[in-house]
Parts: C-alpha cells; structure tokens; sequence
C-alpha cells in the first residue's frame, strides 16, 4: 500500500548572529534566569517559569504569567500562523539581542 503524500505545509527558517562571546548567548539560552528576561514577543505577560534540560532529548517549558505554553513548529498551518511565528520569533530575538549587549 502506497503511502499518502503529507500535504505541503508553510515552514519558517530563522538565523541570528551575534556579535557577542559565544558563552553568552548559550547562558540566556541555557540558565532560566536568564532565559526569562528576554524570552517572548512583546506585549506577552512575561516568562514567570522557565525549566530547562538542555541534554539530547531534554525538555523546556515555559510559562507565560500563569498560561502555560506548549509549542510543536515542526510544520505550520497556513502563512498566517507562519507570519505570526516569524513576528513573534523575530521580537523575541530582538529582545535576545538587547539582553545580551546589557549582560557582562
């Protein structure tokens, strides 16, 4: 029996550098503090919980106020979902960006 073909989905790729040491752009990815500070797009409630294992297949959950998020981007809906991730991704590596200028 032939497998059915997966519709084709909208995907979103994202790059940002850096021009800091790398070691301070794994702590605010790696260290909850940190990651509360910077992490989400403007206008959320802020990060209130960050629990990170950044081991090969660690898990990450974040908490926005009291809501909390869960997240799967592996292929998105439609280009408005897709337009409104790369918003939100964009916003949030803005807000990494100033994080990491402001962090010795």
């Amino acid at each position: 029996m032939a497998q059915a073909k997966l519709a084709e989905k909208p995907s979103l790729a994202l790059t940002r550098s850096y021009h800091v040491a790398p070691e301070k752009v794994w702590r605010a990815w790696t260290d909850p503090e940190a990651l509360k500070r910077w992490w989400g797009p403007g206008g959320v409630q802020p990060v209130s919980l960050a629990q990170l294992d950044v081991r090969v297949g660690g898990r990450l959950r974040i908490v926005f106020g009291g809501a909390e998020l869960q997240f799967l981007h592996e292929q998105l809906f439609d280009e408005t979902v897709r337009d409104n991730h790369r918003r939100g991704w964009s916003e949030s590596f803005a807000k990494l960006e100033h994080f990491l200028q402001e962090t010795n």
